[in-house]
């Protein structure tokens, strides 16, 4: 049974969606693509969207010639089907439901679903009443080794510009709970667990008539305005005011973009708690590597009860934690023989395999030690394997040179 919170946002944004999916903010196509190239997925990679609204952000991804698959879920039945219409071209690489956030991680967790290689919100942490839960959520459906990437309108440091921001939001948005700042939004990402947090800022801007005419007000237009053009409004970053020559006012503020990485022990919590899992290991700009995610999905497609998990070995701290993480579960694994398969039957190592392999091959490997699989995978690579080799494929050739140019 949805909350009432929910169902308050599920209406609100079903009588907001034709005016969301035109606004200025939203439609930011800098934006937009910045938030791709901050992502740095892997291609072939299969993303969350958190709060899809009307696929904005998923068509971006989806665009990219890296071949992310997506998978968007909202509250708003409305924004469901803007989100399908405006992706479909792009066929079965999209699947967007009317779901929460919250039955979507409870599905990755009981095996129902496979884990994502990455989730992403934008502008949606605002309208949750319990932020810290709604990433962790994201995080819990996401692989070892794989981005969550937050980004939201910032409100103030100041506790008082804070608060005044706040309530001129719920003004001319019901819907609204609150905007956290900057220093907040990483410490969300951090309280959550994930590392190598990246932070950066964006420019936002649009106008007083827009902004408060696609809400759905709790007060009158006027009264908002009268707030926003008020002493805070000249010193808060959240929204700066500028009145306009014609009467007009200009709104602009900053979205914050943090990007954190899900460390290998929450990885490997997980993957003990499945009777059996696989377990891949890898290093960032390594071609071999590159191929995984689209691997490994097409695995866990084909076998629901194998919970699959992935980590990347990015710095030192990486490497140190063998000693405590794998070895004792009887993973070896060094940086001549990634990419590394370990197959975990309760926590130990039931079989292991080095390098990357079509999804059919592995399957094969991992019909030697578990039976058949529940859906076969035919005996070729997938689309999304083929789209990783391609754009993996300059990268082979530059390491096939380096490699060359070693032996003379």
């Amino acid at each position: 049974m949805a909350s009432a919170h929910d169902q308050t946002l599920a209406r609100a944004f079903d009588a907001q969606a034709a005016a969301f999916e035109l606004a200025p903010i939203q439609t930011d196509p800098a934006l937009l693509a910045g938030l791709v190239a901050i992502a740095a997925l892997p291609a072939g990679a299969h993303v969350l969207d958190a709060g899809c609204g009307p696929g904005l952000l998923a068509a971006a991804f989806l665009d990219d010639p890296r071949g992310y698959r997506m998978t968007g879920c909202d509250l708003s039945a409305e924004m469901v089907a803007r989100a399908r219409r405006r992706c479909a071209p792009f066929g079965d690489r999209c699947t967007f439901v009317k779901e929460s956030l919250a039955a979507l991680a409870g599905a990755v967790r009981s095996g129902a679903l496979p884990m994502f290689d990455a989730a992403v919100t934008r502008l949606t942490l605002h309208h949750s009443p319990d932020p810290a839960r709604f990433v962790r959520d994201m995080v819990g459906a996401t692989r070892a080794g794989g981005s969550v990437l937050l980004c939201d309108h910032l409100a103030d440091d100041d506790p008082a510009l804070a608060d005044w921001h706040r309530r001129v939001e719920s003004m001319r948005d019901s819907s609204h709970v609150c905007n956290l700042s900057a220093r907040a939004l990483v410490a969300l990402a951090t309280a959550a667990g994930l590392v190598d947090i990246h932070y950066e800022e964006c420019a936002i801007a649009t106008e007083f008539d827009e902004w408060f005419d696609r809400g759905t007000p709790s007060a009158p237009k006027e009264a908002c305005r009268a707030a926003l053009l008020g002493d805070e409004g000249l010193r808060s970053r959240a929204w700066r005011v500028s009145p306009l020559d014609d009467g007009g006012i200009r709104l602009d503020g900053s979205v914050g973009i943090a990007r954190g990485v899900v460390p290998l022990a929450t990885a490997l919590e997980r993957l003990d708690e499945s009777p059996h899992a696989l377990l891949a290991l890898g290093i960032p700009r390594c071609p071999a590597c590159d191929l995984l995610p689209a691997t490994l999905s097409a695995v866990a497609g084909s076998r629901p009860a194998l919970a699959v998990g992935m980590a990347l070995f990015a710095t030192p701290d990486d490497w140190a934690q063998r000693e405590t993480l794998l070895w004792p579960r009887g993973i070896s694994v060094s940086r001549a023989s990634v990419p590394a398969l370990a197959l975990l039957a309760e926590g130990r190592v039931l079989a292991t395999r080095q390098g990357s392999a079509p999804a059919y091959a592995l399957d094969a490997w991992l019909t030697d030690h578990l039976g058949p699989a529940d859906r076969p995978i035919p005996p070729e690579p997938t689309a999304e394997e083929w789209a990783s080799l391609r754009v993996a494929a300059p990268r082979r050739v530059q390491h096939l040179h380096v490699k060359q140019d070693r032996r003379l």
